[in-house]
């Protein structure tokens, strides 16, 4: 049996019968549930103790729970991302409230070949848009770029506030302008943070029901 620093604490919630198999719901430290078959507690040595709690493997938590997590959010980001208007809309909303303000999704993010990636939050983007006017072009406000720092091309996408259209384009090398100007923008917005994975989960979850998003 695993020693207990090799393993993450869980409790059982109740079972389920899944694909003739017997699986275990289980609950981590952060509220997040998943079904684990039963099966592999035998197959790792593991034991139900008192008032249901489990510790489980690195492996099985990663299996079980971050993969599961991932997908989650996953899906929770393309919703977003299909309401991308109405968080524009409701921006006060996301600004002013930090679980929401520290939202952190797949589709926010700006780099390019031998630059890396720049990750940034929801709300961030949505508070430079106010008071940053370079990032609005002529086909909405600018939300991600990428580009090569050797040959200068580059693409931006956007979102047009007013119609709620999606659209891109291209910065062009004129004196003092250049695509990697907008980098340093969005490394500023990156230096604010966002949440980890499950609060991530735990924030969009909540604003897609408060906004009633689908």
């Amino acid at each position: 049996m695993p020693s207990t620093y090799e393993t993450i604490a869980t409790k059982v919630i109740g079972s389920i019968e899944m694909n003739n198999q017997t699986h275990l719901i289980l609950r981590d430290t952060s509220g997040f549930e998943t079904f684990m078959p039963e099966a592999l507690l035998r197959a790792n040595g593991l034991i139900i103790k008192t008032d249901n709690h489990l510790n489980i493997t690195p492996g099985l938590y990663e299996r079980w729970f971050i993969n599961e997590k991932q997908n989650k959010m996953n899906e929770n980001a393309g919703i977003l991302f299909r309401n991308f208007h109405t968080l524009y809309v409701n921006k006060q909303l996301i600004m002013n409230q930090e679980g929401y303000y520290k939202l952190g999704l797949r589709w926010l993010y700006a780099g390019g070949l031998y630059y890396g990636t720049l990750r940034y939050s929801l709300g961030s983007l949505l508070a430079e848009w106010e008071t940053n006017s370079s990032l609005k072009k002529e086909n909405g406000y600018m939300y991600k770029i990428s580009g090569s720092m050797l040959s200068g091309s580059n693409i931006y996408e956007t979102l047009n506030v007013e119609e709620g259209k999606l659209g891109n384009g291209n910065i062009k090398r004129a004196p003092g302008e250049h695509w990697t100007n907008y980098l340093q923008i969005f490394k500023k917005l990156s230096e604010q943070g966002m949440h980890s994975l499950s609060y991530n989960i735990k924030y969009s979850n909540e604003l897609i029901s408060k906004l009633n998003l689908t």
